[in-house]
């Protein structure tokens, strides 16, 4: 019997520039999360991964926002 190779599944991990990380973390001292996602055309929780990606590689302080 002869033996098959699957490809592995799924789409490569996605990587950010630091261009485009910085944009976001100007974007984000004036807007809000929901904001961002609405000029971007993408969900919530996309901006939240940015914004998180963003801390990790200290474009943004590790601190609370205030509340609007």
């Amino acid at each position: 019997m002869e033996m098959i190779t699957i490809p592995k599944g799924g789409r490569p991990p996605k990587q950010y520039t630091d261009t485009f990380l910085a944009a976001i973390a100007e974007e984000y001292k004036i807007m809000s999360r929901a904001e961002i996602a609405a000029v971007h055309h993408v969900s919530i929780p996309t901006v939240a991964r940015w914004i998180r990606i963003a801390k990790d590689r200290g474009m943004i302080p590790n601190e609370r926002k205030p509340s609007r």
